[in-house]
């Protein structure tokens, strides 16, 4: 809107950005850019709208993610549920958001395990997805609804897990139960909506 150099905020966060991904073989940059009324656009993201773009932009391939806001970020506004979010609050989705990262870092950095996942309903190009496991065996399997539709998929595991949980899938960011004792689990997926499932006492594919 003339009032905000966009174009010159990412200039400045690509070059941030690109020493502190010095040195990986295929770094890959995702940002979130929150639009405020202030700011032309319509409504900030909702936490759980944040977490999506987050973990899409990890079965993508990110590995340095890029967070601002302009607009009316110090004094909240209108999030694109309807509802009215304080200038703390929207500061703690983020913080909510970027602490879940940081707590699966570990994993994060291990190198993929396709064959943990035997099969899926849908086709990959309506739900994406991608399996790390963690350096405690833990498998982890990051799904995304890539549709603007709501759709639901059963996930066929490569071994029986004891607990299948989605990570801090619930309002209260705490991990929401999927199974237990189960080869195979279905879920939903809002429009665009992602889920992160933490597989106990499966069985882990090869790396990739």
């Amino acid at each position: 809107n003339g009032q905000y150099d966009v174009t010159s905020e990412v200039k400045t966060w690509m070059g941030v950005l690109s020493g502190i991904t010095a040195g990986h073989n295929r770094p890959q940059l995702c940002v979130e850019a929150f639009y405020g009324p202030a700011a032309g656009g319509e409504c900030f993201p909702t936490e759980r709208q944040m977490y999506d773009g987050m973990w899409s932009c990890v079965i993508n391939g990110a590995d340095a993610f890029g967070l601002w806001a302009t607009g009316q970020e110090d004094s909240g506004g209108p999030l694109c549920d309807g509802t009215q979010a304080t200038a703390s609050q929207l500061y703690g989705f983020v913080s909510d958001t970027t602490g879940a990262l940081a707590q699966l870092e570990p994993v994060l950095v291990m190198p993929d395990t396709p064959g943990s996942l035997a099969s899926h309903a849908q086709a990959d190009s309506t739900v994406g997805w991608k399996a790390k496991t963690g350096p405690d065996g833990t498998i982890y399997i990051f799904a995304a609804n890539y549709t603007g539709s709501p759709v639901s998929d059963t996930f066929n595991l490569a071994g029986p897990a004891q607990t299948v949980y989605a990570y801090a899938d619930n309002p209260d960011n705490s991990n929401r139960l999927v199974c237990s004792n189960c080869s195979s689990f279905t879920d939903s997926f809002n429009y665009f909506a992602t889920h992160v499932y933490q597989i106990s006492g499966g069985t882990s594919g090869g790396t990739s």
